[in-house]
């Protein structure tokens, strides 16, 4: 084998290395405009970080959140929370 076909090869298998690490586990994070999720009902805590989390988002493209589902929870003992 001559010095460069082996340069070649190791450039190869190099690159395929580098290739084959990088690949994976990049999965989106979920989207918060699918459905509302449980917490939000459970205590009001959840519903402000939902709130929180989509009042940032700007999707005109898509159909608005339902949110009949959603029952905040009405407690005397807690303490409103800063908006």
């Amino acid at each position: 084998m001559s010095p460069h076909t082996r340069k070649t090869l190791l450039i190869a298998l190099l690159g395929t290395a580098a290739l084959t690490a990088c690949g994976g586990g990049d999965d989106p994070p979920p989207d918060p405009l699918a459905s509302v999720p449980a917490e939000a009902s459970q205590t009001s805590g959840g519903l402000i970080a939902y709130l929180r989390q989509i009042v940032g988002l700007t999707p005109e493209d898509r159909e608005p959140v339902g949110i009949d589902a959603v029952d905040p929870q009405k407690t005397e003992n807690e303490e409103p929370e800063a908006v």
